[in-house]
């Protein structure tokens, strides 16, 4: 089973042996199987698809000492410098969305990864301690018949 689950840890386990394994056999055995363990929600996602809104406005809420109520529209017309100073910060803001969702989804790859290998590592668990109490129920009862085998044997 370990050469399997080295060998097959970035593959999700086929849903029969899911049930079989965590299910069946953990009931039977009497192995706790542990749940999901917590996953970082995707509600909080950063999208970038749309940074401005109708009519070039930013939807970016900034705070400067100047201009405490936020209004950039009416300032980059009256000053072509925050114009272009706006649209510097636009660019970089996209460019830096765009970074932190490859961040997410390699981040979201790997936690995906870690998961499938917590899974293979609980079935290689649950089929080892199947394993070891077939050993002990299949020594006990041999060394049971070999006992009461015995004495018909040297008679």
């Amino acid at each position: 089973m370990i050469y399997v689950f080295h060998r097959d840890a970035h593959k999700d386990l086929p849903a029969w042996i899911e049930f079989l394994a965590f299910v069946v056999l953990a009931k039977l055995l009497r192995i706790k199987v542990a749940s999901k363990r917590g996953t970082a929600s995707t509600s909080g996602k950063l999208h970038s698809k749309n940074c401005c809104g109708k009519g070039n406005k930013s939807n970016i809420l900034l705070y400067s000492p100047e201009y405490p109520n936020n209004d950039f529209t009416s300032v980059a017309s009256r000053n072509s410098e925050d114009a272009v100073w706006r649209s510097c910060v636009h660019k970089k803001l996209q460019l830096l969305s765009g970074k932190i969702q490859n961040l997410e989804e390699n981040l979201s790859n790997e936690m995906a990864l870690k998961e499938r290998k917590r899974k293979w590592h609980q079935l290689a668990h649950i089929l080892d301690s199947l394993f070891f109490w077939i050993f002990v129920v299949s020594m006990v009862t041999s060394t049971v018949i070999f006992y009461q085998l015995i004495p018909t044997v040297s008679r």
